[in-house]
């Protein structure tokens, strides 16, 4: 569906999660009705902004603005992996507390989540699989089988560097939650979701057994202290967050997550690509939207080219693990 973008030799990275409409009340009152919403929109934008090669994966619910789908095409966005599905988008409330607690009320059943959520065959099998092409593919939040369908899917495909995100839905133990970070490269918990899996809120301890256990790399957001990063060559270090005045931090989670996926794709460290994250959620808390993506800078020749060369590499090393 909608227009697409270059197919060859794919994106640089694909966007794999779901399209919301968010009913959003701040603490202070104020409201943003009907906002386009869904990690697939964030972390798309977070990591477009930066100009690299970008391809999105949802299903589309019959009421969801084609308008806002065709900003995406506007944008260099491809569009190829969106699917429209008949029945209405997840909608929801978004409710801020003072303290900064967000809770999450659905307005749609409940299980309309895992109707919509994406499946394997909704990825175009051109975007991986090509010679010489490794893109990173970011598994966004979703229902947890949903999400194992697809990074499996995406492993048996061809050379991949895979992100992934977690779900506050996800309901199985540790153990299944660590078998699947153990196939990707880099998995990407919220604190708050970290300590639901683990038991206890402290994400450099977390970071510590998720290593333990053999995930390959970890990278824990922690909203407005940053983020905390963990590797088995580099131990546990902090990722700063930037700092600005924030007028709405929904979507700044799965910007960190784009902005960190499009590091990756420009050939960055780890760490470098989380400072890139961070300084993606600030923008989009500033925003208080769907960041414009209009007047994106393009990506030279040189950065593509770093990004193909180390990122075979970084996928290579974690998933001999």
């Amino acid at each position: 569906m909608g227009r697409q973008g270059r197919h060859r030799p794919g994106p640089d990275v694909v966007v794999v999660g779901n399209v919301t409409i968010d009913d959003i009340v701040r603490a202070n009152g104020e409201t943003s009705m009907a906002s386009p919403g869904g990690n697939t929109l964030h972390a798309a934008t977070g990591a477009r902004i930066w100009g690299v090669p970008v391809g999105v994966v949802a299903r589309v619910g019959a009421d969801f603005p084609t308008s806002v789908l065709d900003q995406l095409s506007d944008a260099g966005v491809d569009t190829l992996g969106l699917r429209r599905v008949a029945g209405p988008t997840v909608r929801n409330w978004v409710v801020y507390e003072e303290d900064g607690r967000r809770s999450w009320l659905y307005r749609t059943p409940p299980e309309r989540s895992l109707e919509v959520a994406p499946r394997p065959e909704d990825l175009p099998a051109e975007w991986t699989g090509q010679p010489g092409h490794t893109p990173v593919v970011h598994v966004a939040a979703m229902p947890f089988s949903s999400a194992v369908r697809i990074v499996e899917h995406v492993r048996a495909s061809g050379p991949a560097v895979v992100t992934l995100d977690t779900h506050e839905a996800w309901t199985v133990g540790s153990a299944e939650v660590f078998a699947l970070a153990r196939q990707v490269d880099v998995f990407l918990p919220s604190r708050e979701e970290l300590a639901g899996i683990v038991g206890y809120d402290d994400p450099e301890r977390a970071c510590r057994e998720l290593l333990d256990e053999g995930v390959p790399a970890v990278v824990v957001k922690c909203g407005p202290v940053g983020a905390v990063l963990g590797t088995p060559q580099g131990g546990v270090s902090s990722v700063a967050a930037a700092e600005v005045d924030v007028v709405d931090a929904t979507g700044a989670g799965d910007s960190f997550c784009g902005g960190f996926a499009a590091g990756l794709a420009l050939g960055e460290e780890l760490a470098v690509a989380a400072h890139r994250g961070s300084a993606t959620a600030a923008r989009c808390a500033y925003c208080a939207v769907v960041p414009s993506l209009s007047g994106c800078a393009p990506v030279t020749s040189e950065g593509r080219r770093r990004g193909r060369s180390r990122c075979p590499s970084l996928a290579r090393e974690t998933t001999a693990t």
